[in-house]
């Protein structure tokens, strides 16, 4: 007695080596394609912090800062009363009608650095905490501070979007100062002819 073969219909041939790589590449570009789209703005912001020259990991809060340079430019044109430290740090706080604050930092061996407190950001548990580390620190025994010679902004513009030109008259003589204001780092300061327009 012979058996008869029985061919297998269309649907249920088993696949091909050749299909099933197919249906294997497809799938492994499928997931390549997907994690590189949710990935897509992490290396927009890595490329823009390459572009801007800072570390992609505070981006957002230089940005931050530029936007506050930004937000309190007219505050920033208020008197400097710097206080001198005992190790000649000269130190110079403002408090602008926002709630926002702007300290100002020139070590001995700096050009110095601008820093924005926001104060919209800042919880009153974390407020708290540091009244509570200045009465601390207030009463260590360390000498009392020097006001030194208060000074003032003539003028003030951004040269681009990041970059803040300021005129400071001090006593009569006056430099030009350049800020960056995502990092809050005096790039340069130069003595300059005193003027109200920058």
């Amino acid at each position: 007695m012979a058996f008869a073969r029985e061919e297998p219909s269309g649907d249920s041939q088993p696949a091909t080596p050749q299909r099933r790589w197919s249906w294997l590449l497809f799938t492994a570009l499928l997931v390549f394609l997907v994690a590189l789209i949710t990935a897509a703005p992490q290396w927009l912001r890595y490329a823009e912090a390459w572009r801007e020259d800072v570390p992609a990991d505070q981006l957002e809060a230089y940005k931050r800062q530029s936007e506050l340079w930004q937000r309190n430019l007219s505050c920033a044109n208020a008197p400097e009363r710097f206080f001198v430290t005992p190790k000649n740090i000269k130190v110079d706080a403002t408090i602008c009608k926002s709630g926002d604050i702007v300290v100002q930092v020139i070590p001995p061996d700096s050009n110095g650095r601008y820093y924005w407190v926001d104060l919209e950001r800042l919880s009153s548990r974390a407020i708290l905490a540091d009244l509570f580390t200045l009465n601390a620190y207030a009463g260590d025994g360390e000498p009392a501070m020097v006001v030194a010679q208060a000074s003032f902004v003539m003028c003030q513009r951004f040269l681009d979007q990041r970059m803040l030109l300021r005129v400071i008259n001090q006593s009569g003589s006056c430099t030009d100062e350049v800020v960056d204001t995502y990092t809050g780092l005096v790039q340069s300061r130069n003595a300059s002819a005193c003027r109200s327009n920058c």
